[in-house]
């Protein structure tokens, strides 16, 4: 954290240039210019690093979910668990993931199935919280929310999302 308010002081407050004019600030999206003249005696070859835009900053994405600390929860019943594919002639297929649909209608599916999950069974009574909510979904898309589930019997949780893909996705 250090480094990056070094960076952000070092960025905002160029050094003056006694031989002319300040040079205009860098922005941190934009790549440090070459330099084509030879370095100054004494001074190092190649751009400072302190000006340079740290690496992980330009690979990190924007998250696409924000969290909801107090997501609202709610006290409900599982109604049928599953797994998440089932062949053509409806049988579940093993080893392809889980869903759970609970008796307030919400369906939860993973490509994993949770550990708590192997030891519950429809008629549990459990927790339901909203634990994160996609950002920037086309209008009608409502994929992708995440809850916890916290069942008391169990004395034990799990996250699932509310489908496989979130909003915009497949």
């Amino acid at each position: 954290m250090l480094i990056f308010a070094l960076l952000a002081c070092r960025m905002s407050t160029p050094a003056p240039d006694p031989a002319g004019p300040p040079a205009p600030p860098t922005t941190p999206s934009a790549a440090p210019a070459a330099d084509p003249s030879p370095p100054e005696e004494g001074g190092s070859a190649g751009p400072d690093p302190l000006d340079a835009t740290p690496p992980e900053a330009e690979q990190d994405p924007e998250l696409p979910y924000q969290v909801a600390v107090d997501g609202p929860c709610e006290q409900t019943v599982i109604e049928e668990i599953g797994t998440r594919l089932v062949d053509g002639d409806g049988h579940p297929v093993p080893g392809s993931g889980v869903t759970l649909i609970f008796k307030n209608g919400l369906m939860l599916v993973g490509y994993d199935t949770p550990l708590p999950v192997e030891s519950q069974k429809p008629g549990d009574r459990v927790k339901v919280c909203l634990v994160e909510v996609p950002a920037n979904c086309p209008p009608g898309d409502t994929r992708g929310k995440v809850y916890r589930v916290l069942d008391p019997r169990l004395g034990q949780s799990y996250t699932l999302p509310d489908a496989m893909h979130t909003c915009g996705g497949a």
